[in-house]
């Protein structure tokens, strides 16, 4: 996947941005069909907690694992979620799984679907629920044995499959609406009495309903994060360079693929989980573009002038083009603009 670098005025008073043309090249995360349970104890854990909260001990000291055959429960599981953190291209969500019944429960389909939902506005206050994670998870190769006390369980949401990052979510915000899957079989042997903390890992493939619901909501969240990320460009960044990161629009063809609102918004949240500062914004607000309609990602790293942002851009390895639709005008970024950059 390309990703575009590129030296950016925000200009002080008039609210515009302005650019010079940078782009780098960046490796593409491939996917995989595994089990949710296989694909979890392969990745292993890449990120760092970036969420902010008060998480709850990643250690379980519910009752023991039933043993023997476990039958199902009349009841669904329930899952209560206690923490959130980021990972390398994925959202991290742990929590309680339980059971109403003292014989204990399991999980042992393919298709078990977790969405979660966030009730926080882009300025920290209530809002209608958002979609921020999606995910199917595949148990039917390794069952989710659950006791009575209820067991800690991590969701990994791969890419493309989380809306948000961990830093903008409050966990006071967070529903669950789960569609277990327990399997055909009435009943399963649990192979371990031992109570420990699992983490399983959402499926690569979905159902065409699925997609559908996952690319509306990243539409939501591209247009949540913009509003969002406005209040810092405006009281942060104007009057100081930022390099520009990608400029991306809904069906553009690029770096090999035609781009969506979920490859789109994963690109970003993965800038994002690796560089917190980073934001995003939409070109119809900043005047000084000549096209609306595309998001731009910013870094966020700031410069006092355009030397010290163009050192970044001219570290070894960056092949430099022009970027598509980008402004040449603006009543400030005329007095400042960087020089145009040679092809490298």
């Amino acid at each position: 996947m390309a990703v575009l670098v590129v030296v950016v005025l925000v200009a002080a008073g008039a609210g515009g941005v302005w650019a010079g043309n940078y782009f780098a090249n960046k490796g593409k995360d491939g996917g995989s069909s595994d089990t949710s349970q296989d694909k979890a104890d392969s990745n292993g854990d890449k990120g760092g907690k970036q969420n902010g909260q008060a998480d709850a001990a990643a250690t379980s000291t519910a009752s023991a694992l039933p043993s023997g055959t476990v039958k199902a429960c009349s009841s669904m599981p329930t899952f209560t979620v206690t923490s959130v953190e980021d990972g390398q291209g994925e959202l991290k969500v742990q929590g309680t799984m339980a059971t109403s019944c003292a014989e204990g429960d399991f999980l042992a389909g393919s298709s078990n679907q977790v969405l979660v939902y966030s009730s926080t506005s882009p300025t920290g206050g209530a809002d209608v629920d958002s979609l921020v994670a999606s995910g199917t998870f595949d148990l039917s190769g390794d069952p989710l044995i659950i006791p009575k006390g209820g067991r800690t369980v991590t969701l990994r949401f791969a890419e493309q499959h989380y809306f948000r990052t961990a830093k903008d979510l409050d966990l006071k915000g967070l529903t669950v609406r789960p569609s277990f899957d327990r399997g055909s079989s009435p009943s399963v042997t649990s192979k371990s009495s031992t109570n420990s903390s699992t983490t399983l890992a959402s499926s690569a493939s979905s159902n065409a309903n699925q997609e559908e619901q996952d690319e509306q909501a990243a539409g939501d969240a591209i247009q949540w994060q913009v509003k969002h990320d406005y209040p810092t460009v405006m009281n942060s960044m104007r009057g100081k360079w930022t390099p520009q990161l990608s400029s991306k629009q809904v069906g553009l063809v690029a770096d090999g693929q035609t781009w969506t609102n979920r490859s789109i918004l994963a690109e970003f949240l993965k800038t994002r989980q690796s560089n917190p500062k980073a934001v995003i914004i939409d070109t119809s607000q900043w005047p000084v573009y000549d096209v609306g309609g595309w998001w731009v990602t910013l870094s966020g790293e700031l410069y006092d002038d355009a030397d010290q942002a163009n050192s970044l851009v001219r570290r070894p390895g960056l092949r430099l083009r022009p970027l598509p639709g980008q402004a040449h005008r603006g009543p400030t970024a005329r007095r400042r603009a960087p020089p145009r950059p040679a092809e490298a």
